[in-house]
């Protein structure tokens, strides 16, 4: 009995044996060969046939025709099949290897052809992007919401004084609906095509009807070419002039609901802060001094387009980065941008509306509201900008001549040159730790990115799992005056304090509460105005 188990167990051992053998030819058998080369295919065949008559040696072995093989034989055949798997699937690698060193030596040597490669890859960069291997070819679809709700409140005497601002309501709206398509193809052009829905009104053709609700308007509508000799980008169309680290910063970046007063009367004016025209910029110094400038037409609407003798605006800025450390978490930014502009039809508006909106851009609240005449006016914005960790800091200064101005605009009789002002500081602090992220490339701030995003799910054991997101605080305060040479518009100060909660890279809420006030040369409608307000924004 005992030796039938013996004979049972080495039989056994010779059929694990063979199943390895027979598993490693099997293996061999499976491995990719290149057809084109025959040396490869000879040697893999050799080893076959060894390994094929080693087969066949275990084969008679377990028929009994020649005995048990020893140990060590085994044990050696085993180290030999074993050792020349790993032989050959070494040679492949490194053949691999060579083969992708060789072509890169090659495309290095014959130049990459843009374009010879057009499939494209989809991913999920904080929005839809397709591109293709080489990055020449890429496609963003995106767009952004943001809804707000408004509660507000103010003092009789500023809403029904002589001159006063009349009723101010509470609202809801859709502050911004937009849609978006950018990229770039043949690797040194791109272009972005962004279009908003909502909160536009066109009241030109009164004939028709009078003044149409949510008609499309262009936004950033452009193209660009990239890596030119020194001057490095060239944008044409509808896009911002560039001025104001506030202006610039992306309205789905803002560290409060609304842009301060000086946007607001000085950048913003009535095309929205975008204007056709050319504009060439770039960077120095591994990215620490940005330069840009360029040529555009004035312009009061928010459609694209305007017509006029000359009415041209001359823009440059110039920013340094003095201190960056860990990749932007601390740094100091300094910048300061001059317009020279031909007035649009020889006259010029500044309005200071409420921190926060309550109803369409033409129904808004507006605090301040002059239009004085003119022959040209030149504005000089400085900035000043802080990261350190979780806080940041940032201020500007926005001074305006008006020059030749005249009152009402409709008077030509020149009173000389008219001085308004306005500036903004705010401070903010990341609760969670995060940090402001600056874009070098074009300095401003870019997309908050949390540390955690925000979720709240049912656990494994049916209990809560939930993650913060982002949380920011801040305050700021914002101030206007337009007195001077007896063109009076009146003047108005703000603070802010903001709570935003950024959900995640695409989304968040931001609470807002302000308190300002107004005073205007006649003193009948001084008085205060506070409100709250919530906005829910997301983008993609």
């Amino acid at each position: 009995m005992s030796a039938s188990r013996c004979s049972l167990s080495l039989k056994g051992r010779h059929f694990i044996q063979l199943a390895g053998v027979a598993g490693a030819w099997l293996f061999l058998i499976a491995s990719p060969i290149q057809a084109d080369e025959k040396s490869e295919v000879n040697e893999l065949r050799e080893r076959i046939e060894k390994l094929e008559k080693q087969n066949q040696e275990l084969l008679e072995l377990l028929k009994g025709k020649q005995g048990v093989v020893p140990v060590s034989n085994r044990e050696e055949t085993h180290r030999d099949v074993r050792t020349m798997v790993s032989d050959i699937l070494k040679e492949q690698e490194e053949k691999k290897k060579a083969d992708e060193e060789a072509k890169k030596k090659q495309a290095a040597e014959e130049g990459t052809v843009v374009g010879s490669d057009l499939k494209l890859n989809a991913t999920w960069n904080h929005g839809l992007q397709v591109e293709t291997a080489d990055k020449a070819f890429k496609i963003h679809v995106g767009g952004r919401t943001q809804i707000d709700s408004t509660w507000m409140s103010a003092s009789d005497r500023l809403m029904y004084g002589p001159g006063g601002t009349g009723r101010i309501d509470d609202g809801v709206e859709f502050r911004r609906g937009r849609f978006l398509i950018e990229g770039q193809f043949y690797e040194v052009f791109s272009f972005a095509c962004e279009y908003d829905f909502v909160n536009t009104f066109n009241s030109a053709n009164a004939n028709a009807g009078g003044t149409t609700a949510n008609v499309t308007g262009p936004t950033d509508l452009w193209i660009q070419m990239n890596q030119l000799p020194i001057i490095e980008h060239v944008r044409v169309g509808n896009q911002k002039a560039p001025i104001s680290f506030e202006h610039l910063t992306s309205s789905r970046w803002l560290n409060f609901i609304e842009r301060s007063y000086a946007f607001d009367a000085f950048i913003g004016g009535l095309d929205n802060g975008f204007r056709p025209g050319i504009q060439a910029f770039g960077t120095i110094l591994d990215d620490r001094i940005h330069w840009a400038g360029g040529v555009f037409k004035n312009n009061q609407t928010v459609f694209g387009f305007n017509v006029g003798d000359g009415e041209y605006d001359i823009t440059g800025r110039l920013t340094g980065l003095p201190v960056y450390e860990a990749e932007g978490r601390c740094l100091v930014h300094v910048g300061v941008a001059v317009s020279h502009r031909d007035l649009d039809n020889d006259n010029v508006r500044f309005r200071a509306r409420t921190p926060l909106r309550n109803g369409p851009a033409a129904l808004h609240t507006r605090l301040l509201d002059i239009t004085l005449g003119g022959d040209s006016q030149t504005l000089m914005v400085p900035e000043f900008v802080v990261v350190m960790g979780p806080w940041s800091l940032q201020a500007e200064y926005f001074g305006t001549w008006v020059n030749g101005s005249n009152f009402p605009a409709a008077n030509k009789t020149s009173l000389g040159t008219t001085f308004y002002q306005s500036a903004y500081v705010e401070v903010q602090y990341f609760l969670t730790g995060e940090h402001r992220r600056y874009d070098k490339k074009y300095p401003r701030f870019d997309r908050v990115i949390p540390n955690e995003n925000f979720f709240l799910v049912k656990d494994e054991e049916g209990g809560l799992a939930a993650g913060w997101g982002a949380w920011q605080i801040g305050v700021r305060y914002s101030w206007i005056d337009l007195n001077d040479n007896n063109i009076n518009g009146g003047k108005a100060e703000d603070i802010t304090v903001g709570l935003n909660w950024f959900w995640n890279p695409n989304s968040k809420w931001q609470f807002n509460y302000s308190y300002g006030r107004r005073s205007i040369p006649t003193g009948d409608s001084n008085g205060f105005v506070q409100g709250f307000g919530i906005r829910y924004a997301f983008d993609f």
